[in-house]
């Protein structure tokens, strides 16, 4: 089983979320056409599950941006993540990508600066595979899908791929997984949201292709909106 992150004081209850949602991976081919077009207000999403789909909205950690997203009933809101049994749907604001999955320095690393630039910091970034971008549309806007797993030989039990002072703990170093899940890569959406580095992170059970379709839906459903 895999952490979903590790948020400080909330560590424990996200890191029973994560033991739902981040060993869960298995893989799948998840389409990216047009984002719809939203037809409903999003509303603030409840603590627990909905008892009705609908458009809901979480806030960003750490930036002033609000993300909205069709959901069938039965998801919860951690706040800046949604999760419904084995699946989930992060959000991230990245500060800088680690040199080594498997080694977290004391410091952050540089900021990425751009989609391509995070994307070749992760390309290159040690004891972890990335598959090639792939192009993708999140609520309307031009992204790039890609998929992280730890490397095969990784000299850890954990791995992290980015860092970021995240969910109201400055000291929180970023998303992490267990070695054992290559076959249960992390599906990433990385887009420019005014300005803002974001990155979109999908868990499930790869080999339930119908729970894939379901989380492409709401990443496609996607609409980011100052707040």
């Amino acid at each position: 089983m895999s952490n979903l992150v590790r948020v400080g004081a909330a560590v424990a209850a996200i890191a029973a979320i994560g033991a739902l949602a981040f060993t869960l991976l298995p893989r799948a081919n998840v389409a990216n056409p047009p984002a719809p077009t939203p037809t409903a207000t999003p509303r603030p999403f409840p603590q627990g599950d909905t008892s009705t789909g609908g458009r809901y909205a979480v806030g960003l950690p750490h930036v002033a941006l609000d993300a909205a997203m069709t959901l069938d009933p039965g998801w919860t809101s951690g706040g800046w993540y949604v999760v419904r049994s084995s699946s989930a749907v992060a959000f991230f604001t990245p500060a800088g990508v680690y040199p080594d999955a498997c080694d977290v320095p004391d410091a952050l690393p540089s900021p990425p600066g751009s989609v391509d630039a995070f994307l070749a910091a992760l390309d290159a970034q040690q004891n972890s595979d990335m598959t090639q971008p792939v192009d993708a549309t999140v609520g309307g806007i031009a992204a790039k899908r890609i998929e992280l797993r730890p490397s095969a030989d990784a000299p850890c039990d954990v791995v992290r791929w980015w860092a970021e002072p995240c969910c109201g703990d400055p000291a929180f170093r970023g998303a992490e997984t267990t070695v054992t899940r290559q076959d249960d890569p992390d599906v990433v959406w990385v887009l420019d949201v005014h300005g803002q580095l974001v990155a979109v992170v999908g868990y499930w059970h790869h080999s339930q292709t119908a729970i894939g379709d379901k989380i492409g839906a709401i990443v496609r459903s996607l609409e980011f909106t100052p707040r």
